[in-house]
């Protein structure tokens, strides 16, 4: 069962702005689940960078990438952490046209060498793990009382 989470709406109003977005977090937060719900029923490639001939293709040549993975408007980049010079080929991909949207952990797609290249081009939305209210949905809990009980 999928869960809606908190990020929903700030994606939604930035996801037609931007060519390139970034889903950011801790392993384990739900980024590529969320990622993949968006693109249901939506004409996008997924591309899971773990993936050594994916991988392979983008460090070595990205044109050729760009043309054996890139046919529809929208792709979505997972755990691109792992690709050397990302930056450079991600700005190319983003000026080309191709919307991206990509995973990573915070730390590494905020460093210099891919957001120094992406200045404009790109939105980070951050996701936590669950909140409280995302855990008890998850859970089927509808409502919450105020009342605190005493032990």
């Amino acid at each position: 069962m999928y869960v809606e989470r908190s990020i929903k709406g700030a994606f939604d109003k930035i996801r037609e702005a931007y060519a390139i977005i970034a889903v950011v977090g801790a392993r384990q937060a739900g980024k590529t689940t969320f990622l993949k719900e968006q693109i249901k029923g939506v004409n996008a490639k997924y591309l899971l960078f773990d993936d050594p001939d994916i991988r392979e293709l983008f460090e070595s040549d990205i044109k050729k990438f760009e043309q054996q993975y890139l046919n529809q408007n929208l792709a979505v980049f997972d755990e691109v952490q792992y690709c050397k010079d990302a930056g450079p080929k991600l700005k190319y991909l983003g000026d080309s046209g191709h919307m991206i949207w990509l995973t990573s952990s915070s730390g590494i797609i905020l460093g210099k060498e891919i957001l120094s290249y992406l200045v404009g081009r790109v939105s980070v939305i951050k996701l936590y793990p669950f909140s409280l209210s995302e855990f008890l949905t998850a859970k089927g809990q509808k409502a919450m009382t105020n009342k605190v009980e005493k032990r």
